[in-house]
């Protein structure tokens, strides 16, 4: 997994190439400092090769007149989609083990 750490201006610009980069990602926004000054940050998440994460935080750098963009890796080695069950498959897989299945809000 990585994550791409850069200034929050532009934003749908920036948005806008991660779509061109990315197969996939989560965009956040928090609150950062950068040589002592505060700024407001935006960052992407995604789990695609390394080579995208790089081209993309090269172009982020162009758009946004930028010095750098922190890429940060995550070598957990791990990450899935954990999809919900329909419930019909729920119910027959309970019905086997003779479980009470309740349902849980949303």
């Amino acid at each position: 997994m990585f994550k791409l750490y850069t200034e929050d201006v532009n934003r749908e610009r920036v948005i806008e190439l991660a779509q061109d980069f990315l197969s996939g990602f989560t965009v956040t926004y928090g609150e950062g400092f950068w040589e002592g000054k505060r700024e407001k940050t935006l960052i992407i998440e995604t789990t695609v090769p390394v080579a995208n994460v790089q081209e993309l935080a090269r172009a982020i750098c162009v758009e946004n007149d930028q010095e750098s963009v922190l890429v940060e890796r995550f070598d957990s080695g791990y990450s899935e989609f954990i999809t919900r069950p329909h419930p019909e498959k729920v119910m027959k897989q309970a019905a086997k083990k003779n479980a009470i299945v309740r349902e849980v809000p949303a």
